[in-house]
């Protein structure tokens, strides 16, 4: 492969610039370690400041193996009886009905990671934060294979750890973060066994492990089926040498196999069940915009602007102007990205951006077959392009690192537009930072409180909880504590709280609500799908009652 002049020489180039990274006052390294502080600092403020929100709660349900309905515990169940359901094969079978199937490398790993460390917020999101720290320094060890100066892995890594859209994912307990990683890495891999005349058999094993756990971890990290061939083709890469390669997709394509035939397919079915729903959803409402839309060329135009903007570190779109008006900001990344493949021409390199942009609008283009299949944009949600971010990255620090190091009237403007993204970068992660959040504080052990002060004054009474959904009567239980954990959880949907304690015997017997709605934080509140037909008939006959907001904890 070869590789950029300027990056192999510390010489002083023709137009007398000096190249040397040696002459930078910071060492890389340095700048690798102020990106890992910087993310630990940022992510690690915010990690546990929140409750789990709804899809984080599917996370938890599924690696405690308890899904909705008839695949879960029943009416009158107790936190205790939870234990029972806390099995692999109930892990895999939830992950099935709740999230078909998708991330069952995540949640399989979540189900050993809570038994080590528990199932609060901040234990089931730093499986997340460590991964996202890894990828930063994944991303590190890809540029210093890609640009031997350093220079460019080390602004790389900032600039991904610093990324508006990592921020928000580092902290999220769901299955991005360990996808990113394992893609990344599956990356690096490909590129060494480009790079080794004859690659080892465990090497080339690895690659295709790495790879086809990055498919069992999201089903959108599937775009490096596409993306590696193609890069691999790209480089030139000798037909020998790719014929060595061919038996590490072999071990992925039996990974995936393997996962399809014990309870896959089940969850391609289950999948098929929410397409559908989407699909129906927009034949009644033909113009409703949501976190999806129905495919049209404007949609899709919308869904690229979005995605590329979060892959390029820009989140100011939600800062109040309108779209079409950011989207302008593109010129930027475009910019930078065209002063590489200009001089990249004269390093005869142009070759490792084009394998970095192939990296880096895969999932788009991934997103785009799915929106044009299935009729609605859900590919195209700003979470999905978490997987452009790492090499759109490499692609802008190397381009950065060029303006800065070369002398030119263009090449002024590319500094002065790579300053200007810099500031982008960080008023966006400033913004993030400072959001308001629709998910509520975490106060399951102020309710666990609230409870078993009521418990403690009705001692004799026949006392159950009562939840409007089965999400609110799972987390209440999972998280309930001493007295609390023996207490029978039932649902009843059409209760406008989401739990109150129901008090039978006591000298003041009716309804005290425990967890009240909160219109604030709409992504704290329960979610159960609206695709299932959730078991309520077991409900047990109960008063009459009206929840009295008045004694609402």
């Amino acid at each position: 492969m070869d590789r950029p002049e300027a990056h192999q020489h510390g010489t002083v180039s023709q137009n007398g610039c000096l190249s040397d990274p040696r002459s930078w006052s910071i060492a890389p390294n340095s700048l690798l370690a102020i990106a890992l502080v910087v993310a630990s600092l940022i992510w690690g403020i915010r990690i546990g400041e929140r409750e789990l929100w709804h899809d984080e709660v599917y996370t938890l349900l599924e690696a405690r193996g308890i899904g909705y309905g008839a695949e879960g515990p029943q009416q009158g169940f107790t936190a205790n009886e939870l234990d029972q359901f806390n099995s692999f094969p109930r892990v895999l079978r939830a992950c099935v009905f709740m999230d078909s199937g998708n991330g069952t490398a995540y949640v399989s790993m979540i189900h050993i990671w809570s038994a080590l460390f528990g199932t609060s917020p901040v234990a089931l999101r730093s499986w997340s934060m460590v991964l996202a720290l890894l990828s930063v320094f994944m991303l590190y060890r890809l540029g210093n294979l890609l640009f031997p100066g350093r220079w460019v892995a080390a602004c790389a890594a900032l600039l991904l750890a610093c990324s508006p859209l990592l921020f928000t994912m580092a902290i999220d307990a769901r299955s991005y973060m360990q996808a990113l990683f394992l893609t990344i890495l599956a990356t690096l891999l490909l590129f060494r066994l480009m790079k080794e005349e004859r690659p080892g058999r465990g090497l080339v094993f690895l690659y295709g492990t790495v790879a086809g756990l990055a498919l069992l971890s999201h089903y959108s990290s599937c775009y490096i089926i596409a993306a590696h061939p193609l890069v691999a083709l790209q480089q030139r890469t000798p037909w020998g040498r790719i014929a060595r390669i061919l038996p590490a997709g072999a071990v992925a394509v039996g990974m995936v196999l393997t996962w399809l035939f014990n309870g896959g397919f089940a969850g391609l079915e289950q999948m098929s069940i929410y397409n559908q729903y989407y699909v129906d959803q927009l034949k009644e409402l033909p113009d409703l915009i949501s976190f999806y839309s129905a495919t049209s060329p404007r949609s899709l135009v919308e869904g690229w602007g979005v995605q590329l903007l979060w892959a390029s570190g820009n989140g100011l779109q939600f800062a109040g102007p309108r779209l079409r008006s950011v989207l302008l900001l593109l010129v930027i990344p475009v910019a930078l990205v065209l002063l590489v493949l200009r001089t990249a021409s004269a390093q005869k390199d142009k070759r490792t951006m084009g394998s970095l942009l192939i990296l880096a609008v895969s999932s788009m283009l991934y997103a785009t077959a799915l929106a044009l299949t299935s009729g609605h944009t859900v590919s195209f949600q700003a979470k999905y392009v978490v997987f452009s971010l790492p090499y759109l990255a490499l692609a802008m620090a190397w381009a950065a690192e060029i303006a800065f190091r070369e002398r030119g009237p263009s090449l002024q403007v590319a500094r002065a537009a790579a300053m200007l993204g810099v500031v982008i970068v960080a008023a966006s992660l400033v913004l993030a930072m400072n959001a308001p959040s629709p998910i509520g504080p975490d106060r399951y052990q102020e309710y666990n409180t609230s409870i078993v002060k009521e418990l403690e004054q009705a001692p004799d009474a026949e006392v159950v909880l009562v939840h409007s959904s089965w999400t609110a009567a799972y987390l209440c239980a999972i998280y309930s504590e001493g007295s609390a954990r023996s207490l029978k959880h039932f649902v009843k949907p059409d209760l406008n709280a989401i739990t109150g304690l129901f008090v039978n015997g006591h000298a003041d017997e009716g309804f005290e609500v425990i967890r009240a709605q909160d219109p604030r934080f709409s992504r704290s509140q329960p979610h159960d799908d609206p695709t299932w037909q959730l078991n309520n008939d077991s409900l047990p006959n109960l008063p009459a009652f009206a929840p009295v907001q008045g004694t609402t904890h």
